[in-house]
């Protein structure tokens, strides 16, 4: 009888440790689960705020190797980006390596990126990177070139070998290529920020204005801004006749967002016919620095504008000597 007592009350409180238990994990499983929906869906958002309650009530899952992986993707997309580099050459495997590339990348490291490059063991992932540093060295024969039909990769990594072609087929451009591959990477990922943006940039090459700004209003919802895509969006509001003043504020905000800002600026000055103002500042936006395309631009409307002003200057001289 006893016996029988004593394994009754054991049953019992093992069976009321199970239920206190679960009440108490409820929380945290249900704050997971949250998080691991938000990341397949890119809702960065979330995911940052699920990590932050995560980080205040159950911190001892920062041990946990999935966990710093989310903290990873998170940082990589949206930041902080402080210590990430760090973080990421801590990991010895391909697929942190090529991570660490693109980071890298991000950040204009052009060098830094082709050593970490070298270092990966798998041939298919380490040309996968080698392609992504010819693109971001203005490259894109080049990329095409280690890109198409390239083989051996994961889920992943083709998704972001299709990435690439459609960058670089918008650069070279070939519109009906960028097409497919943007079909292809639709189907793949349909939530992406990275698609979007791409798709936002195929209705820019084709001038599809609507579309654009269309397509603008929803990545502000879905990404953290960029110097780059903050002109492309000062652009297109110039094209409407209204550049936001939030536009060049948000731009300072950043290493060279003053050049930015006086680059959009003198556009906009010259989409009004102020030549003399236009000209101040983009070549005060030059002298500042600015990247690749965007210096070629603002020295190509350099150009046009000191021709502009010399006609303008020749037409007042003619009509002076005439007499008027």
């Amino acid at each position: 009888m006893r016996v029988r007592t004593a394994r009754l009350r054991l049953r019992f409180y093992f069976v009321l440790s199970v239920i206190l238990a679960g009440i108490l994990l409820s929380p945290l499983l249900w704050h997971l689960s949250k998080m691991t929906r938000a990341q397949a869906d890119y809702d960065f958002k979330t995911v940052a705020t699920e990590i932050s309650w995560v980080n205040r009530y159950a911190p001892f899952l920062d041990r946990w190797a999935s966990f710093r992986e989310v903290k990873l993707w998170l940082g990589l997309n949206l930041g902080p980006r402080e210590g990430l580099e760090q973080e990421l050459a801590r990991y010895g495997d391909d697929r942190h390596r090529l991570w660490l590339v693109q980071f890298l990348l991000q950040d204009g490291k052009t060098s830094e990126a082709e050593t970490k490059a070298g270092l990966i063991s798998s041939e298919s992932t380490r040309t996968l990177a080698q392609g992504l540093l010819a693109l971001a060295q203005k490259d894109p024969e080049k990329a095409h070139g280690l890109l198409q039909g390239l083989t051996g990769l994961d889920e992943k990594e083709e998704f972001l070998r299709h990435l690439a072609l459609m960058q670089v087929y918008l650069t070279l451009p070939d519109l009906e290529r960028a097409q497919a591959e943007f079909t292809v990477l639709l189907k793949a990922e349909p939530h992406n920020p990275a698609v979007k943006m791409l798709e936002f940039n195929l209705a820019l090459t084709r001038r599809d204005w609507d579309q654009a700004l269309a397509l603008s209003a929803e990545l502000d919802q879905k990404i953290p801004p960029t110097p780059v895509y903050l002109v492309q969006k000062g652009l297109l509001q110039i094209y409407e006749g209204k550049l936001n003043p939030a536009v060049i504020t948000q731009l300072g905000e950043f290493p060279q967002g003053k050049s930015y800002a006086n680059y959009l600026l003198g556009i906009k000055a010259l989409n009004q016919g102020d030549l003399g103002e236009g000209k101040r500042l983009l070549e005060l936006a030059s002298a500042q620095g600015l990247p690749g395309e965007l210096a070629l631009d603002a020295k190509s409307a350099l150009t046009h504008t000191n021709e502009r002003l010399r006609a303008q200057d020749s037409l007042a001289a003619i009509t002076q000597g005439d007499g008027r």
